[in-house]
């Protein structure tokens, strides 16, 4: 009998566990394919979408998107979870995000000290030449209806001419938390 009940809890806990993670609010971060092509002397903006596309609503996301000129083979700079980088950071902020909304934002090239960061004639020349590519990565921090902390890492990248990028390092970066409510 007791073994019964041990079963039959995990089996309930389990159910439960599952239940939570799918109706969890998930936040996915969608680059544009329409990235204009860098003009020397202006920043790098580039169009950014996050969408919940989890079944409840995210409560206040605060996403940072940073955008880089990488060399063809090398990986982007990216921006762990636990924190700790002091990058110079373009932020989207919302306090609700209900369900299949999409809230626009905006990655912008910045300096250290948070100032416009504009292309150099020699970024433009490599970009052009496919030397190197360009990548918009991040994370998005935002909280469910239980107050529970989540977290969505992502990087997109986008190459001006043909060829090979060596972008594994950028989409490897793409993950979820595995917060659950305890």
């Amino acid at each position: 009998m007791f073994w019964l009940a041990v079963v039959t809890t995990w089996i309930l806990y389990s159910q439960l566990w599952q239940m939570r993670v799918d109706a969890r609010p998930w936040i996915q971060f969608k680059p544009s394919d329409q990235i204009p092509m860098p003009q020397v002397g202006s920043p790098i903006i580039a169009p950014v979408r996050f969408i919940n596309v989890g079944k409840t609503p995210a409560k206040g996301l605060l996403a940072y998107s940073f955008v880089e000129i990488v060399d063809i083979d090398k990986s982007p700079h990216l921006l762990k979870p636990e924190g700790g980088d002091n990058g110079a950071w373009t932020r989207v902020i919302s306090g609700v995000v209900f369900p299949e909304v999409v809230v626009d934002g905006v990655a912008k090239s910045l300096d250290k000290q948070g100032v416009d960061r504009t292309i150099t004639d020699a970024e433009y020349q490599r970009l052009i030449k496919g030397e190197a590519y360009l990548t918009i990565s991040g994370i998005a921090y935002y909280k469910d209806v239980y107050n529970t902390k989540h977290w969505t890492t992502f990087c997109g990248w986008h190459s001006f001419t043909a060829g090979n990028v060596a972008a594994v390092g950028c989409v490897a970066n793409n993950t979820v938390d595995d917060n659950l409510w305890w």
